[in-house]
């Protein structure tokens, strides 16, 4: 089970008042949605190679679908968008909160249409309306900042001590910002929210720490934004949090790992994680489209991902080798005593394989979280709506038999067994479900792994 938390410096009136959550035993829900890519000029029949803006009057392969094309390189056709939160709206309109990582505009990816400011903040506006249409406002909505929700993309200035695109998220998300908490996010991007008197989350602005954000300083240099988003979340969040015996969920974009993270900003949140580790009890990102998870510890360098090659990562070859690279994350960290809570990555909305979204049960009054319902839209099936658009992929528990009741305990031993690899029939079953659900149903994908897998 997942120890929850969710955090926000308030004035004391404002604290003892107003608790989106009450403290009661019947289990509550969240939601985790991600990279939306809304794309406008989206063109159904359109090319891929146009990034689907463009019909094509040659040839009949490589068309945009209807709902967007896995694998394709293309991104959110409106049409999706509008199916995905008709979904949410229909079933998941009463949650407790959601953890919105980000990733709402388009990529840039069109040189024949290169993407501007102005239809950046569009889209992330064009975001935002969903949201407000698809939630009650008692919903606790928890928005974290992409790499492409800036422009240009991956790149987030620091001068004077805040950024030029701040003050614009600041408006359009004030309903899901604290008043308490709207200097922080000038300063820095990022800001805490509680949830009840002992659950709290934390909203992290990771471009900070990103290696592809190329106009901040690493960590090691002590008025780096990203030293100063480490400081405020240890001696604002996590040693309070700590005194008061709380928990703490962290969510963002980017997940830490050695080629997501500048060196340095990666060993100091490492630190954190490991130093409050029984504080932070579980964290959320996007931005990788794949579904995983892993455990922030040191041994996390050997998961390899290029930051830059995010638009290619439908390639067999690396979702190979980053499927590899899990699986020796997990050999290696078979004889560690003591390990933090893991690091969930769920899948986009947008297709780079199949959409996807996941919504959690929890204990409200433990904040222990109960399991995880993941669903996904095949688009494969869907282009003619014969059936219900998203539809439950698998449920965590059951599919892969988690058993301890401590989340740690549990994802450890999934762990344990997924890096057995073929020494037992069972092993062989677990991995070829869990590379399924990695690559979010994407059967042209599904192909038999065979001894090389760890090697």
């Amino acid at each position: 089970m997942f120890h929850i938390a969710i955090y926000i410096l308030v004035s004391a009136a404002f604290a003892n008042t107003q608790f989106p959550l009450l403290d009661k035993k019947s289990p509550g829900r969240f939601l985790h949605i991600t990279d939306l890519h809304i794309d406008p000029h989206y063109k159904e029949g359109a090319s891929f190679d146009s990034q689907c803006h463009a019909i094509s009057h040659t040839g009949k392969d490589n068309r945009a679908g209807k709902y967007g094309s896995p694998e394709s390189g293309c991104d959110s056709p409106i049409a999706l968008i509008d199916k995905t939160f008709e979904f949410v709206s229909k079933n998941l309109y009463d949650i407790d909160f959601v953890f919105w990582t980000g990733d709402n505009a388009r990529h840039d990816g069109d040189s024949n249409l290169p993407r501007t400011l102005k239809e950046t903040k569009e889209q992330n506006i064009l975001a935002v309306s969903y949201f407000k249409k698809s939630f009650k406002s008692n919903v606790v909505i928890i928005p974290s900042i992409g790499n492409n929700d800036v422009h240009p993309h991956n790149l987030l200035d620091y001068k004077h001590n805040t950024a030029a695109i701040f003050p614009f998220f600041a408006d359009i998300w004030s309903d899901y910002i604290p008043i308490s908490q709207k200097r922080n996010f000038l300063q820095h991007g990022s800001f805490v929210k509680d949830l009840s008197h002992s659950l709290q989350a934390v909203s992290l602005n990771t471009l900070y720490f990103s290696s592809a954000n190329k106009l901040v300083e690493h960590c090691g240099i002590e008025s780096s934004p990203g030293r100063v988003i480490l400081e405020w979340l240890e001696t604002e969040v996590l040693k309070p949090a700590k005194g008061a015996k709380k928990k703490v969920f962290i969510s963002g974009h980017i997940p830490p790992n050695a080629k997501n993270y500048q060196g340095d900003c990666l060993d100091r949140f490492i630190t954190l994680s490991l130093k409050y580790k029984e504080v932070i009890i579980g964290q959320f990102y996007g931005h990788m489209n794949i579904d995983h998870f892993y455990f922030p510890v040191e041994k996390t360098h050997p998961l390899n991902v290029e930051p830059n090659d995010l638009m290619h990562i439908m390639a067999p070859k690396w979702i190979n080798k980053y499927f590899k690279s899990l699986l020796k994350h997990y050999k290696s960290i078979q004889k560690e005593p003591s390990l933090p809570a893991p690091i969930f990555v769920t899948s986009s909305v947008c297709p780079a394989f199949n959409p996807g979204l996941r919504v959690y049960t929890y204990e409200k009054d433990s904040g222990h979280l109960l399991d995880y319902d993941h669903y996904y839209a095949d688009l494969s099936e869907n282009s003619n709506l014969k059936s219900t658009f998203y539809k439950l992929e698998y449920r965590a528990k059951s599919e892969y038999k988690l058993i301890s009741k401590q989340i740690t305990h549990a994802w450890k031993d999934l762990a344990d067994r997924l890096s057995q690899l073929w020494k037992k029939k069972k092993t062989k079953a677990l991995i070829k479900s869990f590379y399924r659900n990695f690559v979010i149903g994407v059967k042209k994908l599904f192909k038999p792994f065979n001894d090389s897998i760890g090697q």
